[in-house]
């Protein structure tokens, strides 16, 4: 019995957490001139006490014996760290970026590693620098929408053939754009769709919401999206007038009317800001492939926006 009683006080004294520790004098050549007060110290007897930098004798270090365990003094906390969005279930989102986003490349490429978008849009001035910037952000052509802008891209056939391995072309309200510039006459719309589908394995996107006014520049075009961020009542012909601010009537329209073509549409991240749990639940339930968020108008004050990029990977 008294061996047993010294054998556990002996356990006691080797796995408690006493500064004192036992030794081994047996001199060691490594070298260690400084460590910080968070280091571990396990392995090596300080020449002085605790402090901010303990120095270590540099000539005769002793090694410590002592068991496997935390460093006495010391509290451990595991914590989580965000680090990316995962999509699932076959559904995507696209982004048309902020100047801001597409001018700094590290901002550029959270879009992708962080934020998880899988398509982005590619603006009717951009060019090949901003092209490669894309590609250097882990975008690849097949995730790229070129948008053409007659304004800015009076000979679309040549657009098309600069960036042929692009996943789509798209135009924005073909039948009137809101600033009043021109658009593409009939013909031309209709040559660059056809050389869309023979030249290219390419989409052509249109984005409207006048939905009588498109039918028939639908027919040329593989999707349709709805490019206003309210709903609109058709009057006559292709007059419209604007009944509140939630779209997602409007959404239900262009999927009645064109089917399998209304597979995505656009949200807006400043105006659509405090709705986009209900747009993208309401995406899932008409059974869209993907999402856009239009994010040019958003500020671009970093913390801010990535806040309401993360209101907005959430919803999703």
């Amino acid at each position: 019995m008294a061996q047993r009683i010294l054998f556990i006080i002996s356990l006691l004294i080797l796995f408690s957490c006493n500064v004192e520790k036992i030794v081994n004098t047996e001199p060691d050549s490594k070298i260690i001139n400084r460590f910080s007060k968070t280091t571990i110290l396990k392995g090596y007897v300080p020449m002085k006490n605790f402090s901010d930098s303990i120095i270590f004798d540099n000539t005769a270090q002793t090694k410590v014996l002592e068991p496997d365990k935390p460093t006495c003094g010391y509290k451990y906390i595991d914590g989580w760290v965000f680090h990316h969005f995962e999509q699932k279930d076959g559904r995507y989102l696209g982004i048309w970026p902020n100047g801001h986003r597409i001018n700094i490349k590290r901002k550029l490429r959270d879009l992708k590693d962080r934020w998880r978008f899988k398509y982005i849009y590619f603006n009717a001035i951009a060019d090949e620098s901003v092209w490669n910037d894309y590609f250097d952000a882990g975008f690849s052509s097949n995730e790229i929408m070129v948008r053409l802008y007659k304004k800015y891209n009076p000979d679309p056939i040549t657009r098309i053939d600069t960036f042929s391995d692009a996943y789509a072309f798209y135009i924005d309200e073909p039948y009137s754009h809101p600033d009043g510039s021109p658009m593409y006459t009939n013909i031309e719309y209709i040559n660059l769709s056809n050389h869309i589908h023979s030249a290219t394995s390419s989409k052509l996107i249109i984005g409207d919401y006048k939905k009588s006014c498109i039918s028939w520049r639908a027919s040329y075009a593989d999707d349709i999206m709805v490019s206003s961020y309210k709903d609109w009542i058709h009057l006559a012909f292709c007059i419209y007038t604007p009944s509140g601010d939630d779209q997602r009537p409007l959404w239900s329209d262009f999927k009645d009317r064109f089917g399998d073509k209304s597979t995505m549409n656009w949200v807006n991240q400043k105006l659509d800001l405090n709705e986009f749990t209900v747009l993208l639940g309401h995406a899932r339930n008409l059974g869209q492939k993907v999402v856009w968020l239009y994010q040019l108008d958003d500020i671009d004050f970093d913390n801010q926006s990535d806040n309401h990029l993360w209101r907005f990977c959430s919803s999703t």
